[in-house]
């Protein structure tokens, strides 16, 4: 690193220790990081009319994406604006200083972090479809979509200890006296398309009914800045993202939704006439997780630990799947016999397919008349009406008692809920 910078008029009147290299003769000017001044988002739609009932639409745009989950206002938590929590608010202070800025005992500072020159994230988005009425009051139609993201963001840590056999883990890490280096950079790229169909019908005749079935695929190498779902927040390797690319934390493969609501034609008696009907049925595939190492030293160090993948397909055929062993667990070990103990995994991430969902969900609701503006509105709510359990994703740890195992479901069972509306 260059020799420090000279104190100039106007720097405050502090100095790194004589140990420590810096800089801060300004060549970053006074921004958090460099606008990207050549963004172009151009977008096209078409439609044209091929019948007087069949009409063909395409679109495609570029879309950018600014700052995300607060990326560059987390570097305000470095130091010296760090506070100690175990004191009264009334003398809060900082626990690291210009003075002192990082612990000289236990683990190094944790430091958050900016790559200034990163370009901004865009996704470019294409579509192209098909609408075909099939009456006055129903209508179909199957679409293509396609999106690519490019340059998109994630959290990388560098500086974390690479695999080794060294006692002390810090000692592991290229600079042993920084800690980890949290920073948002921009190596992520997506892919998705999907086949998609929609059938619509009106309000007519008392009923009305929307299905729509999508299939698709959606790959990236991170899915998001903060995770959820248990996708990993940093890479396992934040050197190389090979084993990153794989389906998207949010993939499904297939998906058909259904929901309508009908007026029961049961007379115009006052007590058996205005009673609705509705359901909405829920059918997907599951969304992929990823299998991590157990606990204890084992081959792998840097960020989330990957094990090693025997070959095995880890995804068992439905018929196989139970609450107890989900998928095949012996597709993978925390070390293949023939690889050397300290290295990372070569397991990929979102490999095994979780449970997907059955769900139904009914309402039915009676509106009584008072007036011509005045009316009682009675509703009740069915949520998971025949009480299918929609399971979480089973234990991923391995050699944990739960791996392979499904423990809970994602939602409660059935709910019923009523409503009273008064309307005056």
């Amino acid at each position: 690193m260059p020799a420090p910078a000279i104190l100039t008029k106007g720097t405050p009147r502090f100095r790194l220790g004589p140990d420590i290299k810096y800089v801060r003769d300004g060549r970053f000017g006074r921004r958090a990081y460099k606008n990207d001044l050549n963004d172009f988002a151009p977008r096209l739609g078409l439609s044209y009319a091929l019948t007087p009932k069949t009409v063909l639409r395409a679109g495609s745009g570029i879309y950018y994406v600014r700052d995300i989950g607060n990326a560059v206002f987390d570097i305000v938590r470095n130091a010296p604006f760090t506070i100690r929590r175990d004191e009264p608010a009334e003398s809060f202070r900082p626990n690291l200083s210009f003075d002192q800025p990082f612990e000289r005992t236990g683990a190094p500072t944790f430091i958050l972090i900016n790559q200034f020159n990163e370009p901004s994230s865009y996704v470019a988005q294409w579509s192209l479809g098909v609408q075909r009425e099939l009456s006055s009051d129903m209508s179909v139609e199957v679409n293509y979509f396609g999106s690519a993201g490019i340059k998109l963001r994630r959290l990388m840590s560098y500086n974390n200890p690479e695999p080794s056999s060294l006692p002390n883990s810090n000692n592991a890490r290229p600079f042993p006296k920084f800690g980890s280096f949290q920073t948002m950079s921009a190596p992520s790229h997506s892919t998705y398309h999907a086949l998609q169909a929609k059938l619509q019908r009106r309000f007519s005749h008392g009923f009305t009914l929307l299905s729509s079935f999508a299939y698709g695929k959606s790959i990236d190498n991170g899915s998001g800045i903060r995770t959820s779902d248990g996708d990993s927040l940093t890479p396992s390797n934040n050197y190389d993202l090979r084993l990153e690319r794989g389906l998207s934390a949010f993939d499904f493969r297939r998906r058909v939704t259904t929901s309508w609501l009908w007026d029961l034609p049961l007379g115009a008696n006052t007590l058996l006439a205005g009673w609705q009907l509705g359901g909405i049925l829920t059918l997907q595939d599951g969304f992929p997780f990823t299998v991590q190492c157990g606990h204890g030293n084992i081959q792998n160090g840097g960020g989330v630990c990957y094990p090693d993948a025997t070959g095995a397909n880890p995804n068992l055929p439905s018929s196989q799947q139970s609450r107890g062993r989900f998928f095949n667990t012996d597709a993978f070990v925390d070390r293949l016999p023939s690889g050397p103990q300290f290295r990372y995994g070569n397991s990929a991430r979102n490999t095994v397919i979780g449970p997907g969902i059955i769900n139904f969900d009914a309402s039915i609701n009676k509106k009584f008349t008072v007036s011509e503006s005045k009316y009682v509105e009675f509703r009740t709510e069915i949520f998971n009406l025949p009480n299918h359990p929609i399971w979480s994703p089973p234990g991923r740890t391995l050699r944990n008692p739960d791996y392979g195992v499904i423990n809970s479901t994602r939602i409660d069972s059935r709910q019923i809920q009523f409503a009273l509306k008064v309307v005056f």
